[in-house]
């Protein structure tokens, strides 16, 4: 068999290929992993990230599966209203080198968790209200950690506003 003969079944072969994973390609497209909901100067905010927040917040407002679409889509406007105020004081933080005292967030993060606890009632509450949410208590306190320490850097700025 000759140089091009080779060269043409490789290349027939190689479009054979793509023509076969073309319908696989085109599907991978359609599928939205996740999405820019805000941009706030050089930062974005994702859709994964609003609805992270509003599981949060379900919790510390005692909202369920059960609560109505109407009120969870007020409470998902108003956190990602918020997340974009935030962002706004960080980046102003940022700006002016403006860091929290992890002794201020600890505290923070201890009042936040014991107040969360008690409103639940019991550790079985808490437990039962991570589990419906599809939540581990490491991922909350992860997620209220790092709120604590925005928290504590906008009580700052505030102050030296």
């Amino acid at each position: 068999m000759s140089i091009k003969m080779k060269m043409i079944f490789r290349v027939l072969y190689f479009v054979s290929v793509l023509l076969l994973l073309l319908p696989c390609l085109s599907y991978a497209e359609e599928v939205i992993v996740d999405r820019i909901v805000a941009v706030v100067g050089d930062q974005i905010i994702l859709l994964s990230d609003v609805q992270q927040k509003l599981r949060q917040e379900m919790i510390n407002r005692g909202y369920n599966s059960n609560t109505s679409p109407q009120i969870l889509q007020r409470l998902q406007t108003e956190i990602l209203r918020g997340m974009i105020d935030d962002n706004l004081l960080h980046t102003k933080a940022e700006r002016d080198s403006i860091v929290a005292d992890p002794r201020d967030v600890d505290q923070f993060f201890n009042e936040r968790m014991t107040e969360l606890k008690k409103k639940l009632g019991s550790e079985e509450n808490f437990q039962g209200a991570l589990n419906e949410l599809g939540m581990t208590e490491q991922q909350l306190r992860f997620m209220f950690r790092s709120m604590a320490e925005k928290r504590v850097i906008e009580q700052m700025l505030l102050q030296e506003i």
